[in-house]
């Protein structure tokens, strides 16, 4: 108040700051919104806070900044943006309103075949039946947002976090893939006594096979899984000696047949390949995981991938060990061309099993993996009662992952998937159902990765164009993983009681 008396005595204007925009409203989600300070009368460096931190700023100081809003709200927010400088303050209110989306999504089981007949509710909406495609609708829904179906009365799918507009959720169970190819050809240059494996693997679909080479040629067929109707990709061979275990011992020769391509229905005849000889020695390859304290190793696979890289393959199983600690040495081909897969499966206490693995150049040496420990639910405690939707769970375990929350007795099964690391059953009451009261469910957490894949993405988990979830979770489960890096961790299951 001084500086203003002096300035009015003196016949001069009083100091001022002003922010413009005074107003502004934008959506959660959306990229930044200019905002400028002017001072006048007066000097002084020019300072920036938000109240409350909801969104960033672009800087802290400066005569300009640009706020950017939250990736999402669930409500309409408001936000003080306010500009300080030469002991004065002025703000602009910004208003942070929902982005909003229409869904247009599809049920299908776990192999992507679509479910029709069934009730899906996006919490506050009315439940939607599925039409014969599966498809589900709902319009100008708040995200993220949550989906939740019924297979069932007794069967519940929850899929948390999701802003896509066209999201793929699923139940376990199903019978097969959607779509199917199969061939038959011969290979040449086999050699009596050898194991021969056949690869193809695609956008839309994979196959591996193994058989027993034949001295000269050694017919082979093929039945492709597809989860989509066509696929185009080559069929490679590889043949190699065994060891007295069986496992691979020397890799001696490898085909390609380029350009197979599968449609739906078909039995093509003529997949024809000749092997030539590796021109590259093999060689031993180590691996080691390192484990927590908690796991102790059961196996250790490794498994030949002749697809390029960034396609999702299974791979050639070449070698299974069961070491009592977790590293092992094993043969590889030693071509630039090839990638060798390493997988360890792990199991705790309980015998819950966790897998991880990794993916290095066929001519490394060596190769290593962290194993993390399993997620462990610390609320609520073991044995609790009184268990309702009201009931937080949470979590430890590794980061950047998907978690599903499985919930379940032998009449009740709930699923809940999540990249947090809490969340609560879901409430039932929207199709009618609750849960048996005072009953004992079993609880359990599992972590997905799926590196290159979905990552820790639910969006990219749940999109209609990539593979469905159960190929990548069986063959990680069987030591032959689609992807070149990942893993599934099996947490402890824990005994609730819901209430009475």
């Amino acid at each position: 108040m001084a500086l203003v008396f002096l300035f009015a005595a003196c016949g001069g204007t009083a100091p001022s700051l002003s922010v413009n925009p005074a107003t502004a409203t934008v959506t959660a989600g959306d990229g930044p919104t200019s905002f400028s300070a002017a001072l006048s009368g007066a000097s002084g460096a020019i300072s920036w806070s938000l109240s409350p931190d909801l969104g960033t700023l672009s800087s802290s100081t400066g005569p300009s900044v640009n706020y950017t809003p939250p990736a999402a709200v669930a409500s309409e927010q408001t936000v003080t943006l306010t500009a300080s400088a030469a002991g004065l303050s002025a703000s602009a209110t910004i208003t942070v309103e929902p982005r909003t989306t229409d869904v247009a999504g599809t049920l299908t089981d776990i192999f992507g075949n679509p479910l029709a007949g069934k009730r899906v509710v996006v919490p506050g909406r009315a439940p939607v039946t599925t039409g014969a495609d599966g498809g589900f609708s709902f319009s100008a829904v708040v995200v993220p947002y949550t989906v939740i179906a019924e297979n069932s009365s007794s069967q519940y799918t929850v899929f948390e976090g999701l802003t896509r507009s066209d999201p793929r959720v699923f139940f376990f169970g199903g019978s097969s893939a959607p779509y199917h190819a199969s061939g038959t050809g011969t290979v040449s240059g086999t050699h009596a006594g050898n194991t021969l494996s056949i690869q193809y693997a695609g956008d839309g679909g994979a196959f591996t096979g193994t058989y027993g080479s034949n001295a000269g040629s050694t017919n082979i067929s093929i039945s492709a899984t597809m989860y989509k109707p066509a696929v185009s990709a080559d069929l490679f061979a590889l043949e190699w000696t065994t060891d007295a275990s069986g496992n691979a011992d020397d890799f001696v020769a490898r085909g390609k047949r380029p350009g197979v391509t599968l449609n739906d229905g078909d039995a093509l005849s003529g997949l024809d390949l000749t092997l030539t000889s590796l021109s590259t020695a093999t060689h031993d390859l180590s691996v080691q995981f390192a484990i927590p304290a908690m796991l102790t190793t059961r196996t250790l696979a490794a498994s030949v991938k002749l697809s390029p890289v960034g396609v999702p393959a299974w791979g050639s199983l070449t070698a299974i060990a069961h070491p009592a600690n977790p590293e092992a040495v094993f043969r590889a081909p030693g071509d630039r061309n090839f990638r060798m897969t390493l997988t360890g499966t792990f199991r705790d206490a309980d015998g819950n099993d966790s897998v991880v693995w990794v993916t290095t150049p066929a001519t490394s040496s060596s190769a290593a993996a962290t194993v993390p420990e399993p997620p462990i639910l610390y609320e609520p405690a073991d044995g609790a009662a009184g268990v309702t939707p009201a009931t937080g769970f949470a979590w430890n375990g590794p980061d950047n992952v998907i978690c599903m929350l499985h919930f379940v007795n032998l009449s009740f099964e709930v699923s809940v998937f999540t990249t947090a690391k809490q969340t609560h059953l879901p409430d039932l009451s929207a199709f009618g159902t609750s849960y048996p009261s005072d009953a004992d469910f079993e609880a359990q957490v599992v972590c997905y990765r799926f590196d290159g894949l979905y990552g820790s993405d639910l969006d990219l988990f749940t999109s209609p164009d990539l593979i469905p979830f159960v190929f990548l979770r069986l063959g990680a489960g069987i030591g032959m993983p689609l992807t070149d890096s990942g893993l599934q961790m099996a947490g402890k299951k824990y005994t609730l009681t819901t209430a009475p």
